[in-house]
């Protein structure tokens, strides 16, 4: 579970460059 707080508004753009390290770090995790 990702658990992060944002601050400021919430824009595709800032969406995906703060989900898609994660979502990357998840993949590439074993298991």
């Amino acid at each position: 579970k990702i658990a992060y707080k944002h601050v400021g508004p919430l824009t595709p753009d800032s969406v995906r460059a703060l989900l898609l390290p994660q979502i990357e770090k998840a993949l590439a995790a074993p298991g």
